[in-house]
Formats: C-alpha cells, sequence, structure tokens
C-alpha cells in the first residue's frame, strides 16, 4: 500500500506530494522558516523506481536544495574550512544541516533557532566539544568551548540574551577560514578589525599606537589584541582570573614581551626595563596584588600605546607630570623624572650603584666582623670551660648574693626597648614581604591575611611607632638625670678598644678576659650606636618614600632613587646586625642562655654586676663608701648610687 500510494503521488498535484510524503515520512516544515515549502523544493533528487525499490536511498543535495535559493552562502561555505575538500571528500564536514537543522530552520533572530547567539555555542559544540574530532583535526585548542563560557563574552550573553560576542561574531559565518588564512576573521593581522566590531573606541585607540604599526608593518612579534586578552577565556578586566589583572598582566602580559633579551635586540628596546620595575615599589607591590599601584598600562597607556619620543605619548616628558598627577595629585616635574625605570640624572650619574657597592662592601665588612668576633668569643668560651671541666676546676662568679639586685634600666627605658622590639620586627618582616612576595613564608602571611594593603598599613604604622620611641627617647635623655648618665657612660673612650683587644687575646687563649667594664661594655656600645644611625637613616628615608611630594620642585630627581636604595639595604644591615651581634650576646650567649632579664624586670643581680661590669661595680662600691665616711654629699651622688642606697643592705658596721 505504502508503494501504491507513492506511485500516485506523481500524478497529485504538487499540493497533495506533501501529504503523500508524510504517510511514511513523520516530519514537517511548522513551525520553519520554509514553512509552505513542498518536499520535492528540497529532495530534488528523488528517483521514485529506486526510492520504492531500493528503501530510503539518499535523496538529498545540499549543494541543490540549499544553494540553489542560497548561492552566495553556498559558495563561502565551499572555500570555507567547513566546506573544504581533500581529494574530492570533505571529512567531518559541517554541512547546512548541522548548523542551521533539516525541517525546523528557523530565522537566526529566532530565540529557538540553532544559529541564535545564545544557542551557538551549543550548535558549534557539537563538533568543537567533541575531544576525538579536535584531535583527528589536529586543532590545538581542545577546549574552546568551555573556555568561552568563561569569558566576560559568555557572561554578558547570559544576562542579555543576545548583546554580546558569539561564536559567529570572531570567526564568521559561512566563510570561516584557517586562522592563518589571509580572509579568516581571526587571522592575527586581522584580529584588531574583527574585535573593532564591537569594540569600536579601543580599536581606533590602538590604531594609533606603537603595537598598531608594528603590526602593519608585518611584524609577527608584536601584540594583537588576543595577546594580551587571551581568545576564548577572555574576562572582564576586573575579575580575578584575567590576564590583564594587574600581577598578571605584570607576569604575563607586557613583560612576557618585553622581558624577552632577543625581542629587545630585535627591535632596539631599552634593556633592563622590567628589571627596573620589577624591583620598583610600583612593581613589588603590583606582584603583592596591591590593585592601586602602578602597573605597566597606568603609565604607558592601554590600547594607545606610543614611544617616549611621541608628543601625544603619556610618558613623554611634557605629559610625564599629568601623569604622574593621576595618582600623586602633587607631583612636579623632577618628581615625574623620579619614578621612570632609570632616572636621567641616574643614568648620567651612577650614584644608586656606588650606593649599592657601599652598603653591599659595608655589610660585608660590619656582618663579617661580627660572625668572627662571635664565633672566637663562643670557641673561646667553650674551649675554657672544657679545660675547667678537665681540672675539675669550674671558674664561676660568687653566686652567694642572688637576691641583692640593682637597677639596671628603668622603667621608660624598658617600655621603650618593648616598644622598638616590636616596631623593629614588625618593619622588618613586612618591609622584607613587599621584597620577596613569592618567599614561601610571605605566601602564609598572604593567605592568612597579610593582603599589599594591610602589609602597606602595618608598615607605616610600626614606622610610626618607631619614631614616637625615637623621640621619646631623645626628650627622656634631655630630660633625666639617671639617662644623661647613661648616654654619657655609652660614649666610646679609647678604653673600650683595649677591652676588645684584650678579649680577643683571652678568647683566642681559651682564658677568661681581663676587663673590667663599666655600665656598658663595647659590645654594647658598638650595637647603640649602630642603632641611633640605623633608626636616623631609616627614618630619613622612609619619609622621602612615604611622601617623595612633599619636597616639592626642590626634589631632585635621584633622591627617591637613591633612599628606596639606602632604604633597602639599611634594613639588611640592621636585621643582620641584630640576629648576628644583639641576639647572640642577649640569647645565645653561653652566660647569657636562654636569654638575659634585665631589660624586661629592669634588675641585674649584684654579682653579675661584678662579673661582667667589673669597673661600675667598683666605682660604685667606692662611691658608697665615700658616702658613708661623709667624704661624698647625697646631692652628689649619681642615680646608680641613689637606687642602690635603697635597695642594698647597709655594712655590717653600720648604726
Amino acid at each position: 500500500m505504502k508503494k501504491l500510494a507513492c506511485l500516485l503521488a506523481l500524478a497529485l498535484p504538487l499540493w497533495a506530494q506533501n501529504d503523500a510524503c508524510l504517510d511514511c515520512h513523520e516530519v514537517t516544515t511548522e513551525p520553519s522558516i520554509h514553512e509552505g515549502f513542498d518536499c520535492l523544493d528540497c529532495h530534488t533528487q528523488v528517483n521514485l523506481d529506486e526510492h520504492i525499490e531500493e528503501g530510503l536511498l539518499p535523496t538529498f543535495s545540499q549543494e541543490e536544495a540549499c544553494g540553489s535559493c542560497h548561492e552566495d552562502e553556498w559558495d563561502e561555505h565551499a572555500t570555507s574550512v567547513h566546506g573544504l575538500k581533500i581529494n574530492g571528500v570533505a571529512p567531518d564536514e559541517a554541512t547546512c544541516v548541522d548548523c542551521h537543522g533539516s525541517h525546523d530552520v528557523l530565522p537566526a533572530d529566532e530565540p529557538s533557532s540553532m544559529v541564535h547567539p545564545a544557542n551557538m555555542i551549543t550548535t558549534c559544540g557539537q563538533c568543537h566539544s567533541n575531544p576525538e574530532l579536535m584531535e583527528r583535526h589536529n586543532i590545538e585548542i581542545h577546549d574552546p568551548v568551555a573556555r568561552y563560557q568563561g569569558s566576560v563574552h559568555f557572561r554578558v550573553l547570559e544576562e542579555s540574551g543576545y548583546n554580546s560576542a558569539t561564536c559567529n561574531d570572531c570567526h564568521g559565518t559561512h566563510d570561516i577560514q584557517n586562522m592563518r588564512h589571509a580572509r579568516s576573521t581571526i587571522n592575527y593581522w586581522n584580529v584588531a578589525s574583527t574585535c573593532g566590531k564591537c569594540h569600536v573606541r579601543e580599536y581606533e585607540e590602538f590604531q594609533k599606537s606603537d603595537h598598531w604599526l608594528a603590526l602593519q608593518r608585518g611584524a609577527h612579534d608584536a601584540p594583537a589584541c588576543i595577546t594580551c586578552h587571551g581568545e576564548h577565556a577572555i574576562t572582564d578586566p576586573t575579575g580575578r582570573y584575567d590576564v590583564i589583572k594587574k600581577r598578571e598582566m605584570a607576569d604575563h602580559t607586557c613583560l612576557k614581551c618585553h622581558s624577552d633579551e632577543e625581542m629587545a635586540l630585535k627591535y632596539g628596546l631599552p634593556e633592563g626595563v622590567t628589571a627596573a620595575y620589577r624591583d620598583s615599589y610600583h612593581g613589588l607591590a603590583v606582584l603583592r596584588g596591591d590593585e592601586d599601584a602602578a602597573a605597566c598600562y597606568d603609565c604607558h597607556g592601554v590600547h594607545a600605546i606610543l614611544a617616549a619620543k611621541y608628543q601625544s605619548s603619556t610618558i613623554h616628558p611634557d605629559n610625564l607630570q599629568n601623569t604622574c598627577a593621576t595618582c600623586h595629585p602633587n607631583a612636579t616635574q623632577e618628581f615625574s623624572r623620579t619614578y621612570t625605570h632609570s632616572s636621567v640624572l641616574v643614568l648620567q650619574t651612577p650614584i644608586e650603584d656606588i650606593i649599592r657597592t657601599i652598603y653591599v662592601t659595608l655589610i660585608i665588612g660590619v656582618i663579617g666582623f661580627m660572625v668572627v668576633h662571635n664565633g672566637i668569643v663562643f670557641i673561646g668560651y667553650i674551649s675554657r670551660k672544657r679545660r675547667e671541666l678537665a681540672a675539675g676546676v669550674m671558674e664561676t662568679p660568687n653566686i652567694a648574693d642572688l637576691t641583692t639586685n640593682i637597677r639596671r634600666f628603668s622603667p621608660s627605658e624598658r617600655l621603650q626597648h618593648i616598644l622598638m622590639l616590636v616596631s623593629f620586627f614588625t618593619l622588618v618582616i613586612t618591609g622584607f614581604a613587599l621584597k620577596f612576595s613569592d618567599a614561601g613564608w610571605v605566601k602564609i602571611l598572604s593567605f592568612i591575611g597579610l593582603t599589599e594593603t594591610a602589609r602597606g598599613l602595618i608598615h607605616r604604622i610600626a614606622a610610626v611607632v618607631m619614631i614616637v620611641v625615637a623621640v621619646w627617647h631623645l626628650v627622656y635623655i634631655a630630660g633625666s638625670k639617671w639617662a644623661r648618665r647613661h648616654l654619657i657612660e655609652m660614649l666610646p673612650t679609647i678604653q673600650d678598644i683595649k677591652d676588645f683587644l684584650r678579649s680577643m687575646r683571652a678568647y683566642l687563649s681559651g682564658k677568661t678576659p681581663d676587663v673590667q667594664p663599666g655600665i656598658f661594655d663595647y659590645t654594647e656600645k658598638i650595637e647603640y650606636w649602630a642603632l641611633v644611625w640605623g633608626t636616623m637613616v631609616m627614618i630619613v628615608t622612609g619619609f622621602i618614600l612615604w611622601f617623595p611630594t612633599m619636597l616639592g620642585e626642590a626634589t631632585p630627581a635621584w633622591l627617591i632613587k637613591v633612599a628606596e636604595v639606602i632604604h633597602y639595604w639599611e634594613a639588611w644591615l640592621a636585621t643582620l646586625a641584630i640576629i648576628i651581634w644583639h641576639l647572640f650576646f642577649t640569647i645565645f650567649h653561653p652566660e647569657e642562655y636562654p636569654g638575659n632579664t634585665s631589660i624586661f624586670t629592669g634588675n641585674m643581680n649584684l654579682e653579675m654586676w661584678r662579673h661582667k661590669h667589673g669597673g661600675f661595680y667598683w666605682n660604685l662600691q667606692e662611691e658608697l663608701s665615700r658616702h658613708r665616711k661623709g667624704d661624698l654629699s647625697y646631692d652628689d651622688l649619681s642615680p646608680f648610687a641613689l637606687q642602690a642606697l635603697e635597695d642594698l643592705p647597709p655594712p655590717e658596721d653600720a648604726d
């Protein structure tokens, strides 16, 4: 009966033929843009006899069916990457039906159309999400659909349902070409114009840039849109994982090319630019994730990037002050010359290198001396103790009167020390956290919340605390007789040099040094004056770096750069000195371990005074003896004698 129906269909009018086809084929063109078409309008190759006798033979030619009406589109598709034939065969050819559907073809502006922007990712993804097909055709990008779904284009597409770039907006429609084809919309030299269809202003700005000019000259190294923004995974510039977010930009976008020595040599780019940026505060802060610090595009622009020789460039000498003023409102012309990659005056006078060399030499000399000195002290002490143990005689201070203490530090001095201790190590940690942002310990601090904003704030608070302590110390010295006596005792003398030489000879011989220092020995004097010097240097250079525009036009261009170098290397010198010198003599020295507590209690046992500061001990005893004999009035006593009168027991023969 079905065969008979097909035979009768030939004799029926065309309007009746569709009903005859539908007796066997349960399809419809409703709804479809082809609604009202007859089956034979598209199925032009139906041979009734073969169709009936042989069964369902191929009876559809897209070239005749689609191409007969859509000639231009068919011709474009035939020469596209989807219609390309190899030896007369089109392997895995994407046909009209694959993209548009068959009987349910709808206009592109219909929401349910396969080629509606909201559905393009599904339509294209039929092939381009197929790993086997992608591998078979050696398509390098194996996950374009998944990457596109993470893009800002897809996010806007979901929100708007239409108004965003989808597959065909970038790749074309029927005339899609391999990216290496000169007519391809995604050819490297055509990408900018493709993006420019939507991003008109950005495209116009880009056409004014050095990058655009290099592209027009055929330089394949020159960046196009996809070089900086990526391809399918293009995200919002403020997005967390965007390639042009400041840290990613510094590491992987601008510096990817500008740190390439071969490329710099090839195109005559200035050398050392990226290293200078990475080593500057701007670069270090950006690498720690500071969104406010200046990245490359903050100074050079985004799309209209031009070399400094062009009058319209943001880094042209005439425009540089205004560029700096976007972040530093009080920026002067001299200040703007400071924050180039290498300041002009530094190039003429290598003062930075001179300062750096001085500090490196100083660190090697000073810290080297401290290491050798402490090594001699430690080894000499251990050697002496070993001999004493072997001989069965231990030379120890008389500790019969351990309960008798005498003040060493006043409450004010102890509080100053605690604040200085806390602020110093806070400055060290937060300062080096900026310089070494990739270090493991810094990453741990960042993980627990030490963002660049928090780091900078804590660093400045600690700096203020240190400054307050320094001012407090000066006022304290001016207003306290006790403090002035301490300061006098801290002044270096010839005797300190003699004590140093005598101590070194004794330790090298494994003997106890025969020295009688006063309130402070030479090791404490070295540390105190080093602290005074270091604090002054760090405060001055820190102020310059904190308020770089405070001196206005009086600020020479080299000052900030030099202050930055000094601040960094002085931090190294101070840190190493504290660790190697101060901590050794207060914690790790065999006589002090596990630590000298006098700075916290304020007192020292009288016998320890005699053992470690014999000169002071005997002078104090003589002063007290003269006072008790009436040779020295109460008003003429030193602050230490006055305090000792309160704390020491009277002599046995006293009334």
